[in-house]
């Protein structure tokens, strides 16, 4: 046997002496490295489990290094185990895991005595206690314990996990959001939640279960909110099975009981808490006794996994269900439980949910005969849903999240109606249900030209259209632009009170109040003059609906005032259900009547019902307001211009005025001659037309020198493609109110000579949505627009007598009524079709006089001599007008 060799055996030895021992904190360091790099990359269980043994490994390094290193070496390893765990699908040991390393690094200091609970870490454990399951109370709760959520807000975190931790910036973000809403700072979380939007949901670097998430959010913060088209925007783009629950909501919520039950039944599969949804989607159906068992399911699974808010939703539907079947004690038992379970300042489905509770336990009360009760409980609910508006932000468009609650409202206006509320007090509560969104743009108008120019491009773009793909496209991007404008700014503005509204009618003592409510089952009326106010209920609501159809159509339409089709019997019948007698007397020796319709009675043509021998509108001074909080607002503006001006013989262009089907404006010219004509030699008159009359223009013009009024004669068009908007076509393309917002109005006078410019969307709890918001919003002190399409003979004539009484010293109101009264008396315009559509929103009681009246008694011989010959060319203008069209010319 050859001998061994031992050179290389005392060579090894020599070697081993010459290495330094290995450095512990590196050690610790790679392999903790090591087990990170594959826990992230780990994609099946045995991959995961082979992750955890690593972090084991780094974890058994951890007593070998110094003291001061070893707390936070074991905050690291705590934090990634919890992680780890999350992703292997053990959200409860996850759980247990963060909340064990959160107590110990927080009373653990590291080497220089510095805390180890701090740095991307502490955020990482957040994130991973967030996405544990930890229900949402607990989780806030925990936030804000210690400066918790101020730690995650602060601009320097936000920064180091972009740069550290990116890929826990998206459900970094998302916790923020969270703790922004739990602190009732909704409009900042959905701008973060945007932003964030923006940047993943097109990365695809981004795991698709966070885009998903986010989607989600997006889609539920719209859900809550009732605008459920932008919520399907963002849901469509979803590709996880995660839509489900918003979908079956949508589905609820417009009725669709067969989705919603497929959806629900899907969901509660894999989730009892989910149960509610099957319940609802059976209300819907009228199967109260399997509702009431889904939502007993739902609520006790809320309650197991500790989720004490979310019992409150099945709580009160089951409430509901005992109500149809008629278990009344036990329905307010569950309605009592679920309200003690709901706090002030939650989400928005919290409050909205309250507001159902109390709403439905007015009506229990009612049910019952304790008509004190019940107006205690309704009144209770309107507040609730005036507080939970408060913080919903602003956009351009205004807010749709009452939408979903116009139920609740509607059904609480009606009952505080029903079970006898002071007239003031049923007063007030109309007022919360009329022209909101306008209300809130008189207070805090959400101008940003950057938003502004982002809706307009989108709404110009939806106009040039050419095929459905490509409309549905730029519906989309429409939709996009809404949704960035929502960055603006909370609403603050609020509808004046009971005791705020008699001050008010008091101070006008001769004015005759009309402010209509129209019910679920009842039209209402309340009617003021001076400090006599009363209640008066008109009728069924579709005896109310109809006679103003009827109206509606008789008086609208330009065939039927060519034909000379006699709307009488229409407009009496109309009158006889909304304008009772009481009301007729007190208007004997009113100096002026103010209506205030609710949405549906908007396009009501007053001024043509019959009242007194005569049409109302030609002997009465009548000023419509969107509401009397509104009116009021308006009232308190104070015009710094003077002048006057003009925008006629607008040209868009030949093929978009083809596309948008709408005629040439044939009497531009005139109209805008009849309207300068009272206020040459008295004030500066300017006149913007064809090409120039762009918005860029008559915006430059404005900012040049203030003018007192400005009147535009243009098309308008009821868009088919954004429902909530008027277009005002200009030069520069169809604008929208969100353009009219921009101009600087100062308290002007606007007049939109269009067909149809007081039109719009009506919306519950908001009002009719149209041009009318733009102008107001921007600052004027009255607008005269339109209720129906115009034609443009007549509107010539009936703006040049509105402009002449005017200068001569009248309010709007009155100079429009007279100018009617001086059009009606024509035998060719005797139709109300061509006087009675202008109504003022909006009226001072007289202006400085420009101009002499017109009176032949008192002018000399040549001033006789001159109307005389002004006469005379108008009966020639006439006569050749009567021969090239037999037919009215219609802007439509």
């Amino acid at each position: 046997m050859a001998p061994l060799d031992a050179r290389p055996l005392r060579a090894a030895v020599v070697a081993l002496a010459l290495v330094p021992p290995q450095d512990p904190v590196r050690e610790f360091g790679r392999a903790f490295t090591a087990a990170v790099r594959q826990g992230a990359a780990a994609t099946n269980a045995a991959q995961q489990a082979a992750a955890r043994d690593a972090l084991g490994t780094a974890g058994a390094l951890i007593p070998a290094l110094p003291a001061g290193r070893r707390g936070r070496a074991r905050f690291f390893v705590d934090v990634r185990g919890a992680e780890l765990e999350l992703r292997a699908g053990d959200p409860a040991a996850a759980r247990r895991t963060a909340l064990a390393a959160r107590t110990r690094a927080r009373a653990a200091p590291d080497e220089d005595g510095q805390p180890v609970y701090r740095g991307t870490y502490r955020v990482l454990l957040l994130v991973v206690l967030w996405q544990s399951g930890l229900p949402e109370h607990r989780l806030l709760a925990l936030l804000e314990d210690e400066g918790e959520a101020d730690f995650l807000l602060q601009d320097d975190v936000a920064a180091e996990v972009t740069a550290r931790l990116p890929s826990q910036r998206v459900p970094y973000e998302l916790l923020c959001g969270e703790v922004l809403s739990g602190r009732g700072r909704d409009e900042e979380a959905f701008a973060r939640l945007q932003r964030l939007a923006e940047v993943v949901v097109g990365d695809e670097a981004t795991p698709v279960a966070w885009r998903d998430e986010t989607l989600l959010r997006l889609a539920w913060y719209f859900a809550e909110r009732a605008d459920y088209d932008r919520a399907e925007i963002y849901l469509e783009r979803v590709q996880s099975d995660r839509g489900c629950a918003p979908r079956a909501m949508i589905a609820l919520r417009r009725g669709d009981a067969a989705t919603a039950l497929r959806e629900g039944r899907a969901l509660a599969e894999r989730d009892a808490r989910q149960a509610t949804l099957v319940g609802e989607a059976l209300e819907l159906l009228g199967r109260y006794e399997e509702a009431l068992a889904e939502h007993l399911r739902s609520e006790q699974a809320y309650a197991e996994a500790g989720e004490e808010l979310d019992r409150a939703l099945p709580l009160n539907s089951a409430g509901d269900c005992l109500v149809e079947l008629g278990d009344l004690d036990r329905a307010e038992r569950y309605y009592r439980d679920g309200l003690a379970l709901l706090s002030a300042g939650d989400a928005k489905h919290v409050e909205a949910e309250r507001a159902n509770a109390l709403r439905d336990l007015g009506r229990l009360h009612e049910r019952r005969g304790e008509q004190a009760q019940a107006a205690a409980r309704y009144a209770e609910a309107l507040d609730v849903l005036e507080e939970g508006r408060r913080d919903i932000p602003l956009d351009l468009l205004g807010s749709a999240w009452l939408r979903t609650n116009w139920g609740h409202e509607l059904t609480s206006i009606d009952g505080l109606l029903r079970t006898g509320a002071a007239p003031l007090d049923a007063l007030a509560a109309i007022e919360r249900g009329k022209a909101r969104g306008l209300l809130d743009w008189i207070d805090r108008p959400p101008v940003a030209a950057a938003q502004v120019a982002r809706v307009r491009a989108a709404v110009q773009s939806l106009a040039v259209a050419t095929d459905a793909e490509e409309l549905a496209e730029r519906r989309r991007r429409l939709e996009r632009a809404r949704a960035l404008s929502q960055r603006a700014g909370l609403r603050s503005s609020r509808a004046l009170t009971a005791v705020e509204l008699g001050d008010v009618l008091r101070a006008e003592p001769d004015t005759l109040v009309l402010s209509y409510w129209v019910g679920a089952e009842t039209a209402w009326l309340v009617w003021a003059r001076g400090a006599d106010v009363r209640l008066e209920a008109l009728g069924p609501r579709a005896a109310a609906i109809g006679a103003l159809g009827r109206a509606f159509a008789a008086v609208t339409s330009g065939a039927k005032a060519a034909r000379g089709a006699d709307p009488t019997e229409d407009l009496a019948a109309a009158a006889q259900v909304l304008l009772p007698a009481s009301v007729r007397a007190a208007l004997r020796d009113a100096a002026r009547l103010v209506f205030s319709p609710d949405p549906i009675l908007s396009r009501l043509p007053l001024e043509a019902l019959p009242c007194e021998g005569a049409p109302l509108g030609t002997w009465c001074v009548v000023e419509w307001a969107p509401s009397l909080s509104v009116r009021n607002a308006l009232a308190r503006r104070s015009g710094d211009g003077r002048g006057a001006l003009v925008v006629h013989d607008v040209h868009a262009g030949a093929d978009l005025e083809r596309d948008l089907g709408v005629d040439e404006l044939g009497h531009s010219t005139i109209e805008a001659e009849g309207v300068a004509a009272p206020y040459l030699g008295a004030v500066p008159v300017r006149r913007v037309h064809g090409a120039e009359a762009t918005l860029e223009t008559i915006r430059s013009e404005l900012v040049r020198a203030p003018v007192d009024v400005l009147h535009v004669n243009a098309h308008a068009i009821a868009s088919p493609y954004v429902p909530s908007q008027s277009l005002l076509l200009l030069a520069s393309g169809p604008e929208a109110m969100a353009s009219l917002l921009t101009l600087p109005l100062h308290g002007a006078v606007v007049v939109l000579s269009a067909c149809r410019s007081a039109g719009g969307e009506e919306r519950g709890g908001e009002g009719v949505a149209g041009l009318l918001w733009g102008p107001m919003g921007a600052g004027a002190r009255c607008v005269v627009a339109s209720l129906w399409p115009a034609n443009q003979e007549s509107t010539a004539a009936l703006m040049a007598r509105f402009h002449r009484h005017r200068a001569e010293g009248r309010g709007e109101a009155q100079a429009l009524q007279l100018a009617r009264a001086e059009l009606a008396a024509i035998p060719r315009y005797a139709h109300p079709y061509y006087w009675a559509g202008f109504a003022a929103f909006g009226s001072r009681d007289a202006n400085p006089v420009l101009r002499a009246p017109v009176s032949t008694f008192t002018w000399p011989w040549w001033g006789g001599g001159a109307v005389a010959g002004g006469v005379l060319l108008a009966l020639v203008w006439v006569g050749s007008s009567l021969r090239r069209s037999a037919s009215p010319v219609s802007c439509s």
